[in-house]
């Protein structure tokens, strides 16, 4: 077993590790675990970091937050996924984890609707290009629509120093792009709860299907051939699923069925499996037990998004959240066409 797993198991143990692992917890984004450490460089960045995060976030729902009372007003089905509201599910604090934009979900028949509101609050569909927002061509705007699950991203001038723009991605579904199939948008809207951040009152997924969209979105970070490539299967990931559910009273029963009715339950158990793997905590052993299936263990070993992507792995799970690893496997195995994809990505 690597020394950096077992200091980490320790870490959340609350104990002291045998290894000095800030470094690897600071690269992977666990703010959370690396506030557990003793005063170091690195915890004194990170309380700088978790600052900066809280300015960024009280700026976000400012600029939001008539965005969020017309939504309210006008019965919309919404909800704000991950950010924010899923460092708070998990962590029991907003500020444990990074973001760079803010996330909707909504039906796919309230498009327009979603479109003339943040048109109306001074949103525009662009990205960002030495410090101005460049608008999406026609073309852009439809090949967006067309590709993946989502608009093209909002982006709206605060006039703030440190936090000059703000970004809204509006998702309509919590599949990845590469899916054969669009999940049931409605029936996900339909299990939302009231929150209030900063002063402003949003929708946000309930516990349950708030762990169900955390894996779907952590299962694709972790088969994505281009985020793997890009490093981003992060150890962040299953500390994400541990403490998510080690601080919320889930309904496994109603999780376990809201997940047969999306037909998604082989990818919580994926997602369960490698955190168990990490964490060797008996805690996971009832939700494994929930959600397994022969078809579920059928994903472990292998990567990619859909079945012509699908490869086995050659590659130790653990060598695999360090991207010179995986950088280095899949210069020996990634096809021309997928090394292609890679470098339009």
């Amino acid at each position: 077993m690597n020394n950096w797993v077992l200091s980490l198991r320790s870490i959340v143990n609350g104990e002291n590790p045998s290894t000095d692992i800030s470094n690897i917890l600071y690269e992977h984004d666990c703010l959370y675990l690396l506030s557990k450490l003793d005063n170091n460089e690195l915890v004194k960045k990170l309380r700088i970091e978790k600052n900066l995060v809280s300015y960024w976030a009280k700026i976000y729902y400012t600029q939001c937050k008539l965005v969020f009372k017309q939504l309210n007003e006008s019965n919309i089905p919404y909800a704000v996924i991950k950010g924010i509201v899923l460092s708070e599910m998990a962590y029991k604090n907003p500020f444990f984890r990074k973001f760079s934009d803010l996330d909707l979900l909504i039906s796919r028949e309230f498009i327009n609707d979603i479109k003339s509101i943040l048109y109306s609050e001074g949103f525009m569909q662009g990205r960002i290009v030495d410090n101005n927002v460049s608008l999406f061509s026609r073309e852009e705007l439809i090949y967006q629509a067309a590709n993946t699950h989502q608009l093209a991203p909002f982006v709206k001038p605060t006039g703030d120093i440190f936090c000059p723009f703000v970004t809204v991605d509006v998702n309509y579904d919590i599949m990845w792009g590469e899916s054969e199939r669009n999940l049931n948008t409605e029936l996900i809207l339909e299990q939302v709860e009231p929150i209030e951040l900063f002063g402003v009152k949003i929708l946000t997924l309930n516990k349950e299907m708030g762990f169900i969209s955390l894996c779907l979105h952590h299962y694709k970070d972790m088969n994505s051939i281009y985020l793997l490539w890009e490093g981003k299967a992060k150890i962040s990931l299953f500390s994400d699923i541990f403490y998510y559910l080690k601080n919320n009273d889930l309904n496994l029963k109603k999780m376990k069925e809201l997940a047969e009715m999306l037909s998604v339950s082989k990818y919580i158990y994926y997602c369960l499996f490698f955190s168990y793997k990490l964490f060797s905590d008996s805690f996971f052993l009832p939700y494994l037990h929930m959600f397994y299936s022969k078809e579920a263990t059928l994903l472990l070993n292998t990567y990619g998004l859909s079945e012509s992507e699908r490869k086995e792995w050659r590659l130790d799970f653990f060598d695999r959240l360090f991207p010179n690893n995986v950088k280095e496997y899949f210069g020996k195995y990634l096809t021309d066409d997928e090394k292609e994809k890679i470098r339009l990505n």
